[in-house]
């Protein structure tokens, strides 16, 4: 689907809304108010939630996980992209599966916080040999990602429950062969490269592998298109309060 301005548009309160999933009337006061901001509005949301080459079911699937991510939580963005992906051919058991692929996120938590940690507490973590559970877990983590961060030595002698509960659970969407192994790469580029989250180093990690499982540069501009979406939600909820208008009243 092609962007498209106002000028193309019989109704831009209604592209408006539709496409963000928000009461026409949150923005009917102030299109009408100004010609000139009902422009600007318009054609800027009908490009972001446009693509040029991904699908309509994966361009909704990835606003759906985006909406879902801990980063963002909107869960007025999660009810209406999850609507439009079913409507776009998306099963429930791939809406699930995208809210297991979002919900690790909550792991970088740990990976951000050892580098503070090391940096505070240089010998934390580093007595001793890795058992033999954390050498297992080790090699695990290396065949089924091909990486591996010397922190993670420290992470595995200070909690090696969790890291062995976050294994299992971060390859699960990877695994399960619900969705693409591109799709799940294109997916995590965008959440990374999100303005709630911004997290350059995973950006550039899946940034490859989308390009390595074979996302045309296209595609991942696409996904990069569906972020710029996000702004609009503060706009939108702004709109409510500056208007006095409930969505849904």
């Amino acid at each position: 689907m092609s962007s498209q301005t106002t000028s193309h548009l019989v109704d831009p309160v209604g592209a408006v809304s539709a496409a963000l999933g928000t009461d026409r009337r949150l923005w009917a006061d102030a299109f009408d108010a100004d010609p000139r901001y009902a422009e600007q509005v318009a054609a800027f949301t009908t490009t972001v939630t446009s693509c040029r080459a991904l699908s309509d079911k994966d361009r909704d699937l990835i606003l759906f996980g985006a909406a879902a991510a801990a980063t963002a939580a909107d869960g007025t963005m999660m009810q209406a992209h999850a609507a439009r992906a079913l409507l776009s051919g998306a099963t429930v058991r791939e809406l699930d599966e995208v809210l297991l692929a979002v919900a690790v996120l909550g792991g970088h938590a740990h990976s951000i916080a050892m580098t503070a940690l090391i940096e505070l507490e240089p010998e934390a973590g580093v007595d001793g040999e890795l058992t033999a559970s954390q050498v297992a877990l080790k090699e695990r983590w290396i065949a089924a990602w091909g990486f591996w961060n010397d922190h993670w030595d420290r992470l595995l002698r200070l909690d090696e429950e969790f890291f062995e509960a976050y294994l299992v659970f971060a390859r699960g969407p990877w695994d399960n062969g619900i969705l693409s192994h591109k799709f799940m790469e294109l997916l995590y580029m965008g959440i990374d490269a999100s303005c709630t989250h911004m997290y350059e180093r995973g950006l550039a990690i899946h940034l490859r592998g989308a390009r390595s499982r074979g996302a045309s540069l296209t595609e991942i501009m696409d996904v990069l298109r569906l972020f710029g979406s996000q702004g609009l939600r503060s706009m939108s909820d702004g709109l409510a309060i500056a208007h006095g208008v409930a969505p849904g009243a």
